[in-house]
């Protein structure tokens, strides 16, 4: 009777989220009966909620070796890899379950949401098309398939996906964020910018929603009100690396290279290897005519990224702007030899091998 009262008493506390409590009545139960397979259950259950996520492991193992039937346990040891990042384990659990039942929506979702960890979008859409064929109206899985789809760049399945979340919830705020994502991806700003709108009504700190205008404002050549969306991000989150970056672009085309300059320092000083922040620090350099700190910022950029045949392609322009003739040509070669139709590749070469067919005292090393 004290062990039952004691279990109720751990299960109640861990409804209320008092995990440390609750931990400390299974522990007491565990101290008599080590194989209580509920009160090991339950304990990992507990650690969960504390994000205790690999000792958690540990209790559903022992939990199914008593019972190695509890599909409770199973998924939440499934759930517990997953946190852990270690999707394929988690989805061997995943599957122990549906091996015993086929339809088990909690996980089919879990098992589909492991598979798009692993960016296997089409198999994880085959579960949430599993979970929606017995719920419809299921709008958390109809938000994970449109983010799916949306990763797939099936934007307008992923845009039906989310106004049936809609539908149902229509102040939904990341999936109002998320149709307006799919809008732009499809060039469609003015519409992206009244979702991200409705969604800034909804929640107006939802900084995702904020940088997405700016980047949607600045798609329209809006800038300076793209700097404002960017800025009030940057009011509420400074180390914001996304925001400081667009914000960056966004001055670069306002021809305010410095100031351009002075935001993708503060944003590598928070991701100092961003490939696109270092590129576009290199942009504006070359607009200041500023060539060698630019090439640094370049190679910088390809140590990461060696295959981007953007940044390729403005290292190539600023040797140019150098006279470094061989280099530059060295550039617009190795992008054409992975697109031999790039245009800016094809233009920058004839211009090097027309300095060097027209200027005698060039000479290539």
């Amino acid at each position: 009777m004290f062990t039952e009262e004691l279990f109720d008493k751990g299960v109640a506390l861990a409804n209320l989220n008092k995990f440390d409590e609750a931990i400390a009545c299974f522990d007491e139960i565990l101290k008599f009966n080590p194989k209580n397979a509920e009160a090991l259950y339950n304990k990992g259950v507990a650690l969960m909620g504390l994000e205790l996520y690999e000792e958690a492991t540990i209790y559903f193992t022992q939990s199914l070796k008593i019972n190695p039937y509890n599909a409770d346990a199973l998924n939440n040891l499934g759930v517990a890899y997953a946190a852990l990042k270690k999707y394929e384990k988690a989805i061997t659990y995943f599957n122990k379950v549906l091996k015993m039942n086929p339809n088990h929506e909690l996980v089919l979702i879990n098992k589909g949401g492991a598979l798009a960890k692993l960016k296997k979008y089409e198999e994880a859409i085959v579960y949430f098309d599993k979970v929606l064929s017995i719920h419809p109206d299921n709008a958390d899985v109809l938000y994970n398939k449109g983010v799916t789809l949306a990763n797939l760049s099936r934007y307008a399945e992923a845009i039906a996906c989310y106004d049936l979340v809609l539908k149902i919830n229509p102040t939904n705020a990341d999936a109002l964020n998320n149709k307006g994502v799919a809008l732009a991806a499809v060039t469609r700003y003015e519409e992206a910018i009244d979702y991200f709108d409705r969604v800034l009504t909804v929640n107006p700190k939802y900084l995702r929603a904020l940088h997405n205008k700016g980047h949607a404002l600045a798609k329209l050549k809006k800038y300076d009100e793209a700097i404002v969306c960017y800025d009030q991000v940057l009011a509420f989150s400074p180390n914001n690396a996304d925001s400081l970056n667009n914000k960056g672009v966004a001055l670069d085309e306002l021809k305010k290279y410095d100031e351009a300059i002075v935001c993708y320092d503060q944003a590598l000083r928070f991701n100092p290897d961003n490939p696109d922040t270092l590129n576009n620090k290199g942009v504006s350099l070359v607009a200041l005519e500023r060539y060698e700190e630019a090439i640094k910022c370049y190679e910088q950029s390809l140590r990461v990224n060696p295959e981007d045949l953007l940044v390729l392609v403005n290292k190539g322009r600023a040797l140019v702007k150098l006279k470094r003739y061989s280099e530059a040509l060295a550039c617009f070669n190795a992008v054409l030899k992975v697109n031999p139709d790039n245009a800016d590749a094809l233009y920058n070469k004839g211009v090097v091998l027309n300095a060097l067919a027209t200027n005698e005292a060039v000479s290539i090393h």
